[in-house]
């Protein structure tokens, strides 16, 4: 029998050296593998030469003949055979020459990093949410995607449990590809060093500060669009009878905002560590550039991301100003110029703040550096959108037609956030004629932007410059509805300044009771309606492509519009609610809305409450109120005025930023495996076994007025079963036939395994004039009155008010 702790006389005690986590300055001159022994490697101290290993170096003991030291000795060699490929892959190939921005920096520059490893930090962030036991899940699944070809295995063939670096290296490179797949990263602020996302992973562990953040924030961004659960420890978000399982799906969701924060902080640190923020680089100017983008996209704290914003902008005058000095031409603004210029703007909208950019500056920095300042009094849009399309469109064509309506989308904002600010007088001009001419403006634009849908929804070949991409065209058509879902929602922050109290006197000279301000508000209420109208068939669009996760995005733009859930409930006739089918939104769209909101659980938890105040407001006001308590009027709702002429008239406008105003220079529903008239929704509780109970029972009622269940909107008769049987079944509310939801094979759509989503579908299925945000043309009243505006001033422009009496 052997002791417990056996110690040998005949071995010689264990040796404990120190390693570095890189090899020294000479050996990587010199292309020699080097021992990393510190303070002095090996080979340096047989050669008796100076040995250093440079700032930021991470230093750990290391037990010599270990199974440590047996794994750092696989690594190095993984890590020189690596090097031997890229080099000999460099000279047999003419590959693009490396940016200068990924040299390691010199000894004398101020960007020195403390943090030991990227790529391990970012694997952390994820492997420490992730409770005991289901790491195998996430090694099971980057080691499939390795062999089956979604992720290059630059980790070799060592096994998970003995290359910590390997697992590293493919997480960092899943959430890498993660966010140059979503067509998000194709905006301006990220499609830059979303291009280098090959040449950041082959560098990953000798990047200069600069590009560390860059990888942290492309990390953060593949963070939120990955729909692969089982990247975050959860084989499946089905039950074993196949139905989804809303507490799995919110699990994914908390653990995916938990990675998206983690790695947000990590980019900011290094950022901060490097002194990016007071740095007058081209490099600086783009990393923290595509933080702000990132912070404004993930919704964060407004005062953080106007921070972001404030060093940016801040950044970008600094190069800019020596650019000039120099006499040298600028490529700062196409990127840089044009990012910071669309978070600003959109940041003043949503706090209610001057724009961090003055009119001044805009002038001379931004409209010199590349940029043409959209020119909104003669918005010549539709027309340069027309041009284009009577020509054979390119891959860059739509980018550059996709980047010059964000500058005008963007620039509506930047003007509309100058003209409603909190710091006008109270003794100002009143500002309705400028919101009716913003509106008119946006129907323009909008209009354009449909019929550049319309010419990509018809392209059967690939598109030019795309390099055969099959996603090509799907992508365009998303990056095109991503600027008009930012456009549209423009309505709904004109509509919440409108609806405040106009007593005050901060908000113009209009009071409570004023006619002109009720017809506004009538306007507005129905323009919002067309919204969310629109915005439905988004939801759609959105859950039915490979870029689910913007349903996300989308429905928290329009948290700021309260209330929204109950408005998509009213039914015609009730009170506040739409008076024509042309406002109202349908039984189907609202449920695109409910598909919407459940998906967005898979990616964030921060809408369970608003999918709750759906339920609830859809059970409300789930059947029309009857004619004889709500009289219904047979006209459209609103007269909108007649088109402008091509001289928009904007007040006010000039006054506050005049380069904005004048040329510049140069389905089926969801069968939940609960019944969930009994189980609440769990939003990121722990999985129970109730939860994986029976099939959920329907109520057993020939009325069709019946109240339904707290989260089952339809009683869909089971897919199994045949149509005779299905005929038969009673039902419990109305029936909705919608678009087929995620929950249909949920794993399948939300990993893309399946076909990829054609996004052009979904545009074959409605008509493009319920598309349009302009009403029809209202028709009189009996009496030859406009009855409809009067009736909207009442009724809609009320925010919920009673109807008139027929007195």
């Amino acid at each position: 029998m052997l002791p417990e702790d056996p110690v040998s006389p005949l071995l010689p005690p264990p040796k404990i050296v120190q390693k570095a986590d890189r090899s020294c300055k000479k050996c990587r001159e010199r292309r020699v593998r080097c021992g990393r022994e510190f303070p002095t490697c090996a080979r340096c101290k047989k050669r008796r030469d100076t040995c250093s290993f440079g700032e930021g170096v991470y230093v750990e003991d290391t037990v010599e003949g270990s199974d440590q030291q047996r794994i750092a000795d696989l690594e190095g060699k993984i890590t020189t055979l690596q090097s031997q490929l890229r080099s000999a892959a460099t000279t047999s190939t003419s590959a693009p020459a490396p940016r200068p921005v990924l040299a390691p920096t010199s000894s004398s520059s101020n960007a020195s990093v403390v943090r030991p490893s990227l790529a391990a930090d970012i694997s952390r962030a994820l492997t420490d949410l992730l409770p005991a036991g289901t790491s195998s899940v996430l090694s099971a699944f980057l080691a499939e995607e390795g062999h089956s070809g979604g992720i290059t295995p630059t980790f070799g063939n060592v096994d998970f449990r003995l290359a910590g670096t390997g697992l590293a290296h493919a997480v960092t490179c899943h959430l890498l590809d993660s966010a140059t797949r979503a067509c998000d990263s194709k905006l301006p602020g990220l499609a830059t060093i979303s291009s280098h996302v090959p040449l950041l992973k082959a560098n990953l562990h000798d990047l200069a500060p600069h590009d560390q953040v860059n990888v942290a924030t492309l990390c953060a961004l593949g963070a939120r669009t990955s729909p692969h659960s089982a990247f975050y420890g959860i084989a499946s978000i089905t039950s074993p009878e196949g139905t989804p399982v809303p507490a799995l799906f919110s699990q994914v969701g908390n653990r995916r905002e938990s990675l998206c924060k983690s790695l947000e902080k990590r980019a900011l640190e290094t950022a901060w560590s490097a002194g990016l923020f007071k740095t007058p680089s081209y490099e600086a100017a783009e990393a923290v550039a595509a933080l702000a983008v990132l912070s404004i996209y993930e919704e964060n704290d407004l005062d953080e991301t106007r921070w972001l914003v404030r060093q940016a902008a801040g950044l970008f005058l600094d190069v800019r100003h020596n650019e000039m000095l120099n006499g040298t031409s600028s490529s700062l603004g196409k990127n840089v110029g044009l990012a910071v210029f669309m978070v600003d703007a959109q940041l003043a909208v949503q706090g209610g703040r001057p724009t961090v950019i003055s009119p001044l500056e805009l002038q001379d920095y931004w409209a010199t550096s590349g940029l043409t300042i959209p020119d909104l009094v003669n918005a010549h849009l539709p027309e340069l959108v027309d041009a284009k399309l009577r020509s054979t469109l390119s891959f860059a064509d739509i980018e550059s037609l996709v980047e010059t309506i964000l500058f005008h989308v963007y620039a509506c904002y930047r003007v509309f956030a100058q003209v409603t600010s909190p710091a006008r007088r109270s003794s100002s001009n009143s500002v309705l004629s400028f919101v009716r001419n913003l509106w008119n403006l946006v129907d323009q634009i909008h209009n354009a932007i449909q019929r550049l849908q319309q010419q990509l929804v018809a392209i059967t070949d690939p598109l030019v410059g795309s390099d055969g991409d099959p996603r090509a065209v799907d992508h365009a058509i998303l990056l095109v509805v991503r600027a008009d879902d930012v456009l549209v929602h423009l309505v709904g922050y004109i509509h919440a300044y409108l609806m405040r109290d106009r007593d005050s006197g901060k908000y113009g000279p209009e009071r409570e009771g004023d006619r002109e301000l009720a017809r506004a508000r009538g306007e507005s209420q129905m323009r919002v309606f067309k919204c969310l109208k629109l915005f439905a068939f988004y939801c759609q669009l959105y859950c039915s492509s490979e870029n689910k996760h913007n349903v996300f995005h989308l429905l928290m733009q329009l948290e700021p519009l309260l209330h929204w859930t109950e408005l998509v409930a009213l039914r015609i006739g009730q009170p506040g609610g739409p008076l024509s089918d042309e406002f109202e939104v349908s039984e189907e769209e609202v449920e695109w809305f409910r598909m919407a909101l459940e998906l967005s659980l898979f990616y964030s938890p921060r809408l369970a409450l608003t999918l709750q105040a759906l339920v609830s407001a859809r059970q409300k006001c789930m059947h029309k109120a009857s004619p004889a308590m709500f009289p219904v009027q047979a006209a459209p709702v609103f007269a909108p005025p007649a088109p402008p002429p091509s001289n928009l008239s904007m007040p006010h406008a000039s006054l506050h930023d005049p380069s904005l105003t004048s040329p510049a220079a140069a389905n089926d529903n969801v069968r939940y495996p609960y019944s969930p008239a009994n189980t609440p929704f769990n939003v990121g509780g722990p999985v129970s076994a109730l939860q994986h109970g029976g099939p959920t029972h329907l109520p057993s009622t020939s009325s069709s007025s019946s109240t339904p269940h707290p989260f089952s909107f339809s009683q869909h008769p089971p897919t199994h079963m045949s149509s005779s049987s299905s005929s038969s079944m009673p039902q419990a509310g109305p029936m909705m036939v919608g678009q087929e939801g995620f929950a249909n094979g949920a794993a399948d759509d939300l990993s893309g395994s399946t076909t990829p989503a054609d996004v052009r579908s979904a545009f074959q299925s409605v008509d493009w004039a319920d598309l349009s945000l302009t009403p029809a043309p209202a028709t009189a009243a009996s009496d030859g009155s406009a009855g409809s505006t009067e009736g909207w001033a009442q009724v809609g422009g009320g925010g919920g008010a009673r109807p008139r009496s027929s007195g």
